[in-house]
């Protein structure tokens, strides 16, 4: 559930700073695909 929240807010983060702060969108988009790996790695170690 922690991880889904922190996936979420990574996905907030990189649509609120798409348009204003391109250097900074990079380095969320960064963060979000690497929460994202991790979701993904989690529930296949769950399932």
């Amino acid at each position: 559930m922690q991880v889904l929240g922190l996936l979420h807010c990574a996905c907030s983060l990189t649509f609120n700073n798409e348009n204003r702060e391109q250097a900074r969108f990079g380095i969320t988009s960064s963060s979000y695909r690497a929460l994202t790996l991790g979701y993904k790695t989690t529930r296949k170690i769950q399932s």
